[in-house]
Formats: C-alpha cells, structure tokens, sequence
C-alpha cells in the first residue's frame, strides 16, 4: 500500500472523532425550530403533502449546530410560500438525534414509520447506526454535516457539498500553492487527530511540497507557550486540527509570543468569532486562508437564505446563544439541501422515497446557483474509498481587515490530492 492510500484510509478512519472536535460545546433546551411563524405557510396549499425529516441533536453537552431545525422549518417556509411541492405542502419532522446511537436510530425508525421522502439537511456522526435502517427502507439522505466514513460510502448518501474530508486536504493544497514551504500542524493528541492531519499533510504533498511538522497538544492543555513554540521552530505556515477553543487559545498565546507565520484554518477551527477574538484585523489570523464549501456567508448567493432566516426564525438571538451560527456551513448546507430536494421532487408524479431516489441517481447536472458545485449522484468518485464523496470542490478564503472574504471566486476541485495524484500549477 502506498503512502498516499495509507494516508486516506487513516483519514476516513478519524472523520467521525474528528468532526466531533469541532463540534459546539453548548447545550440547548430540547428541541426548538425556533420558526414557529414558519409551520403555517402553505397552509392554503391543497396538493398532497410530502414529508421530510432533519436530524440535529439537541439536548446533548456536544450540540452541532443547533440552528438546524430553524433553517429546516425556514427552508420549508419559503419552499412552501413559493408553491410548495407540485402543489402540496412541505412538512418537516425535527427529530434530536441526542448525538448518541440510540437517538440517531430512534429518528430513523421514525422516518421509515412516518414514511419520509428524504431525510434532509441534518447533522449527526453516528451514521453507522441510522444509515443502515435507512439503506433497508430506501430512503435518500441529502446534505448531512457532522461526516462520516459511512455518508461517504453508503447508496443512500446524496452529498451537496464537500465534506470536511476534502476541506482538510484543502488546507493542505492552499498553503503549498501559496507561498508555504513547511507547514506546521497544531493537532489534538488523540489518534483520531493525529490521523486527521495526514489528511492536510496529504494535501500539501499534493503542491509538491514536502516539509511537515505535527505538534500534539493535549486536549486538556492550558499553557500553550511550549506548544507555540515547538510548532513555529521550523514552519512558515501554521494549520490546527482543533476544536474552536483550543485553536482561540493557540491564537492567544501565538500572538503573545509575537510569531509572524501565517494561519490556515477548516471546519470552523478558525471561525469569526475566533479572529475577532484574537485580534481581528490586528490579530494573527489577519493574511490567513481558510478552506469552506461554499462562499462567504456575505456573498449574494446566501440572500434568498438571509431573507428566510429573518423572515421565519422568530427567536434567533435566542439559538445564537446556545451556538447556532447562521452563517456557518452546517446552516447553510441544510439550506442548500432543501433547495436540491424541491428541484429533484418538482414534477414527480409521487414524491416518496424510491421516487427521489430514483431521480437523484439520474441526475448529472443540477445547479443551485453560487451555494454549491453543480451537483452529480449518477456518476461516483473514483476512489473507492469514498465512493459517495460526489464533490470536491472548495473554496478559498482569506482574512481581510479581520473578516473572512474569498481569495478568489473560483471552486478549487482537490480530487487528485485524494487519488494521490498531483494537483495542477
């Protein structure tokens, strides 16, 4: 086996642990669409009503983006003002999922008895438990966050976006075409991490580019001088496999040191909230790439979303506390991904599960505007690994003035990274 397979399959291996570094630690009160205005558009419809579920949890220490099941019902409201679905009304079940096994298959069990058309926009890490009951039963999930080895390899996975796999080769990539000639790696010491990072390492090989450094930081660390200095000894570029926190204190103490190499971030590690904290347009992350799946939530193609949120969210304030970032990828994926399945449900003679499967993997070329790649299921990745990794596609940003703006317009496709190949000049 080569470097290169090693490298991707020790990658899939952490993507579950590793999403969860990145997850929120917030707590939430049950399960709250926040959109209660939302539930009564489409009301007036009189086609056949169609189901559809999201999963989220809710009410557990370790919450992914708990704005979820605001976005779901927002998204339903504008589908639903809009006509809804060939006349009918767009019904959302908002199930927690608990982020634990039996939550995720406590929400599948009901998606199969409530006879769904597709599970979502949703967010759980536990997909080796619900993908199965779903697989059984035919039902397509559409645009879950949270990653995992079995959403990149199981039938019933329908992606429309990259995932936090080709987000972390992306760091890699952008810094070996930007200038990096070695690259530092700040990572959480636990093997899912540690592994995670040959992901970004795998990347960076990809420029041509060979220097790599991995510094471990333990995940109950509170002095991080040693840390800062260990990993700025001999780089020029730094990225972090870390959680939101961690990366916060990183910066802190970086920037105390007075260090000058230049940040990359993926996953929410370098969040707004963390430049603003460290600094902004003074701080470290000032000049740094980030690596997102789609453009920047200031970018034009997130007003028709802007406008549900403000529309349909009643208590956004009030979800923004307990974590919820109405600008951060897991909203706007579950947007994009109730967008994909009114396109795919349009003209369907029954919209139910085997019917939108069926179109789904007929589909080469549906568009979505800006929010995502144009979008394929009929055709799998080639790497047989991750077979259902449908996109590659990222986008660049950078850090201007303290706030994240494209380095360019354009989506850099990193799939000869994760075949092992060499990306193009």
């Amino acid at each position: 086996m080569s470097y290169n397979e090693k490298t991707v399959r020790a990658g899939l291996g952490a993507v579950v642990l590793t999403t969860a570094l990145f997850m929120a630690a917030c707590s939430s009160d049950g399960d709250d669409s926040g959109s209660k205005g939302a539930e009564s558009v489409g009301a007036e419809l009189t086609g056949a009503p169609v189901k559809v579920m999201t999963m989220a949890p809710q009410d557990n220490p370790l919450v992914v983006a708990p704005g979820l099941p605001a976005v779901a019902n927002a998204a339903a409201a504008a589908i639903n003002a809009n006509g809804g679905i060939n006349g009918g009304k767009l019904e959302v079940i908002n199930c927690n999922e608990q982020a634990t096994p039996a939550g995720a298959q406590a929400c599948a069990e009901q998606a199969v008895n409530e006879g769904v058309a597709a599970v979502v926009g949703s967010s759980s890490v536990n997909g080796q438990t619900f993908y199965p009951i779903l697989e059984a039963a035919g039902i397509p999930v559409i645009g879950l966050t949270g990653p995992n080895s079995t959403d990149l390899t199981s039938p019933m996975s329908y992606p429309v976006s990259s995932t936090i796999v080709s987000q972390m080769v992306g760091a890699g990539v952008v810094a070996g075409q930007n200038g990096c000639t070695s690259l530092g790696i700040v990572a959480t010491d636990i093997p899912a991490a540690q592994q995670a990072a040959k992901l970004v390492e795998l990347g960076f090989r990809s420029t041509g580019q060979t220097k790599v450094q991995v510094t471990p930081v333990q995940v109950s660390a509170t002095d991080f001088a040693p840390v800062v200095a260990s990993s700025t000894r001999d780089s020029d570029c730094l990225t972090f496999v870390l959680n939101t926190q961690l990366t916060r204190e990183y910066l802190t103490a970086f920037e105390q040191a007075n260090k000058d190499q230049r940040v990359l971030g993926f996953g929410g590690s370098l969040s707004s909230a963390n430049i603003e904290a460290t600094g902004g347009a003074d701080g470290p992350a000032e000049g740094g790439f980030l690596v997102t799946g789609g453009p920047v939530d200031s970018d034009p193609a997130w007003d028709a979303y802007r406008a549900a949120i403000e529309e349909y969210v009643d208590n956004k304030e009030e979800l923004e506390a307990t974590g919820a970032d109405f600008a951060g990828e897991a909203e706007h994926t579950t947007w994009v991904a109730y967008q994909v399945f009114a396109d795919i449900a349009k003209g369907l003679p029954t919209v139910d599960a085997k019917s939108v499967v069926a179109k789904l993997n007929a589909t080469n070329d549906l568009s979505v505007g800006e929010m995502a790649p144009v979008l394929e299921w009929a055709q799998p990745f080639s790497n047989p690994q991750m077979p259902r990794l449908i996109t590659r596609d990222v986008r660049f940003m950078t850090v201007t003035d303290g706030k994240i703006v494209p380095l360019d317009n354009e989506w850099h496709d990193v799939s000869p990274a994760l075949l092992g190949q060499q990306m193009p000049k």
